[in-house]
């Protein structure tokens, strides 16, 4: 194993649009030649990374080694404004949720997730493959990403990439780690030269844990987890002009629940009573084909073709306590998606540029189920009408639904230099995306619930001594009652729905160069999520139009002292219209409906310091700023009717909350980091970083009770490093500081409140070989 010099990171707050964790983690002195070396692969037109002058962040393998990253979570705490949510499930980029929640719902996701060319789309995105081992290159390109990535990348887009084949020849890598909360992992990796022209590279992983969470009433672990993951990569290159690449995964994971009540235990216990266990399962494959080929000198070709299908099942304790008997909810999903992409290139001295087609088929099989005991006082039951309710009404759950999607893009952007420091950028891409919807219920009472008959309910009242006309709003209320509730449980047979969406996404730019080493950029995107339709349980059909992310930015990047001291910048500011904001429909849980309610502003820094101090010394910061807010944005909720305490509004259907000048849901407005690892001689390092995210809301109301503070994280690892083994212990969050990543009300009455930890100290060894 190479001695890697020392890689001082400060990653997780301050930007890395312009970072080269590559450069900083060669032998070599990082000069300017060797920064430009890296390429960024997720834009359609491949540049270094100094001359990209949007918002990307590089994590190369050599950084991930370096710094000890495991996970993708790992990747996004040591990145500008890219944040973590739901401890690694789910990412933010910008105080934007990829999820969506963000904002209060919508279509799809905002950010888009791709591995080795495979769109990840649906669960994938959250249970798919996580971990670092044998990953040659992490980006993350911040912004909208419409133009280059597609569909949904609104706020922008992950891009892994694995190691390709090496045709050199044999080489072979072990890893295994073990851990507190019974954790253990093991890794692998052989590469075989198959003939002059052809090679195959193996790779598996398998990681368990017990977990942070104990159930307390049924004394069991809560959360625990299992994830494997197999991977084949068979590359063939008969020429320097022609290759295909085939690459295959297939990857599995079982995961315990990761939330608990705080109404019943300590918020920081750590500790679930919930009287049945829960559990996530993903199963998926994906398989991709690329075929390159240079025509001459200055024309390529390139077409990618890429398939996912995986298998999602969730149960899960429905109100999270001792009590609710067997009361669960479910959802089993199958999601599967192909896609084709064909894109030509031309180089040439003073221009480059692309030209392509994307096509893809997405299908969603979506079943909720579950046994749900549910207050009637939640359902909105009047408080004179509940003694004659069931203290809980037990509905079995069963919503099918069926979702198909086609989109079709034409897309193309290029580079004109001008003059010596003049370059032009302009490109557009044209989408079309077709929607089929089919949505049915069939709910129904369980088995020895009911709902109160109103003429022996009014029978009751006159025994009980209620006047006359009590008695008649009695009866009259409990038939209006029934009648709306039996509403929502009524079988459905909808037909299915159709609609079209389509749209022009322009981006625009120029770069002056003000010396040989630094210039400044200025440029315009547009980013766009498709809208869609909704079909509730009693069959009323909505639709619900596209929205937009208008957005301006600035780009600053520079080499200094020959290159070993680089800093870049970015600056942006958007608009984003036509917001698509989820609404629960006459305060239903099992209702919801998407409209088109709100507009936002957006706005934020990101900034990256990087100097080379010595052979053995790197130094660099980053920093990360980033604003959100409702400007316009009438709320309307299952309580707001009877909770309202900030500024009414006219929603069309009755009062809202006005959330003008709110911050999105888990929006934290600052990121930074700051880190190191040194050789102290040929063989022993030590290293660590410092990791920092602000405070954020867990909810778009601002609840100030349900508000996550802000958390500095410290990670530090000692290891010894000697030809091609290596061994390193480790501790992350090493001062066991308690954070939260959500608080909010539960659903088994007013007093119930969840909270999502953070992970607590944890530590190990890991131990590693090549070959």
């Amino acid at each position: 194993m190479k001695r890697t010099n020392l890689s001082l990171l400060v990653s997780a707050g301050l930007s890395t649009m312009a970072f080269s964790p590559t450069a900083l983690a060669n032998e070599q002195p990082t000069t300017g030649d060797n920064i430009e070396k890296v390429v960024v692969y997720g834009q359609k037109i491949e540049r270094t990374l100094q001359d990209t002058k949007e918002s990307v962040a590089v994590i190369s393998e050599q950084f991930i080694d370096d710094i000890g990253l495991l996970d993708l979570d790992d990747a996004y705490l040591t990145t500008a404004n890219v944040f973590s949510l739901d401890n690694g499930e789910n990412f933010g980029i910008r105080g934007i949720t990829q999820n969506a929640s963000a904002t209060g719902g919508g279509n799809g996701e905002l950010g888009s997730f791709y591995m080795d060319g495979v769109a990840f789309t649906g669960f994938a995105t959250r249970f798919g493959p996580r971990d670092l081992w044998d990953v040659k290159q992490v980006e993350v390109l911040r912004g909208p990403q419409s133009t280059n990535v597609g569909r949904q990348a609104l706020i922008g887009a992950v891009v892994v990439e694995t190691n390709d084949p090496d045709l050199s020849g044999f080489d072979a890598a072990v890893r295994g780690q073990v851990g507190n909360f019974g954790t253990y992992s093991g890794e692998g990796m052989i590469n075989l030269a198959v003939g002059d022209d052809s090679a195959l590279r193996l790779t598996a992983e398998t990681f368990s844990s017990d977990g942070y969470i104990e159930n307390e009433l049924l004394d069991a672990d809560y959360n625990p987890e299992d994830s494997h993951v197999f991977r084949a990569k068979y590359l063939y290159a008969p020429s320097d002009d022609f290759s295909v690449q085939l690459t295959l995964q297939y990857a599995k994971k079982e995961i315990g629940w990761d939330s608990y009540r705080f109404d019943l235990q300590p918020i920081d216990s750590y500790q679930d009573s919930a009287n049945l266990l829960s559990e996530e399962t993903y199963e998926g494959y994906s398989a991709a084909v690329d075929v390159q080929y240079d025509v001459n000198d200055t024309w390529s070709v390139r077409a990618v073709t890429s398939f996912i299908s995986g298998e999602y099942s969730r149960f899960n304790d429905d109100d999270g306590g001792p009590e609710g008997g067997d009361a669960f909810r479910g959802r089993a999903v199958d999601d599967q998606n192909w896609a084709q992409e064909v894109r030509l290139s031309y180089t040439s001295d003073t221009v480059s540029g692309v030209m392509g087609v994307y096509y893809t088929e997405v299908d969603l099989d979506n079943d909720t189920t579950g046994i749900v005991a549910l207050n009637p006082a939640s359902l909105g039951v009047p408080n004179v009408l509940l003694p004659f309710y069931p203290e809980t009404l037990v509905i079995d759950v069963l919503i099918p639904s069926e979702t198909a999607t086609t989109n079709l893009a034409f897309f193309t952007e290029w580079d004109w230099q001008l003059s010596e420091r003049v370059t032009l950028s302009a490109g557009f891409r044209y989408d079309q995306e077709d929607q089929d919807v089919l949505t049915n219920a069939r709910n129904s009472l369980a088995e020895g619930s009911f709902l109160p008959d109103p003429v022996a309910s009014g029978e009751l009242a006159t025994q009980l001594g209620f006047d006359p006309a009590t008695v008649a709003e009695i009866v009259g209320g409990i038939t209006q009652v029934n009648g709306l509730l039996g509403n929502q449980l009524a079988q459905t047979d909808n037909p299915l729905q159709s609609t079209s969406f389509n749209a022009f996404l322009p981006q625009v730019g120029v770069t002056y160069d003000l010396t040989e080493s630094s210039s400044v950029s200025a440029f315009y995107k547009r980013g766009y999520r498709a809208g869609g339709i909704d079909v509730d349980t009693v069959g009323s059909i909505d639709e619900y139009n596209a929205e937009y992310l208008d957005n301006v930015e600035l780009a600053y990047r520079s080499l200094h002292l020959d290159g070993d001291l680089v800093f870049n910048a970015n600056a942006y500011y958007g608009w984003w219209k036509d917001q698509q904001l989820t609404i629960f429909v006459n305060g239903s849980l099992f209702d919801t409906d998407t409209v088109n309610a709100g507009e936002s502003t957006i706005y934020g820094l990101e900034m990256e310091l990087q100097y080379r101090v010595s052979d053995d010394t790197k130094v660099y910061a980053s920093f990360g700023l980033a604003e959100t807010q409702f400007d316009e944005f009438c709320f309307v909720d299952g309580t707001s009717a009877q909770d309202i305490t900030d500024a009414t509004c006219d929603a069309g259907d009755g009062p809202g909350r006005n959330l003008e000048g709110a911050d999105f849901a888990f929006s934290p407005d600052l990121t930074a980091a700051v880190g190191a690892k040194h050789f102290f001689d040929q063989h022993w390092y030590v290293g660590g970083n410092i990791t920092h995210q602000g405070s954020s809301f867990s909810d778009i109301v601002n609840t100030a009770e349900f508000k996550n503070d802000s958390f500095t994280l410290v990670n530090l690892n000692v290891g010894y490093a000697k030809e091609d083994f290596e061994a390193r212990v480790y501790v992350k969050n090493a001062f066991d500081e308690f954070y939260t990543n959500f608080q909010g009300p539960g659903i088994a009455g007013p007093d119930a409140r969840l909270v999502r930890p953070g992970v607590p100290r944890e530590f190990g060894i890991m131990l590693s070989q090549r070959f």
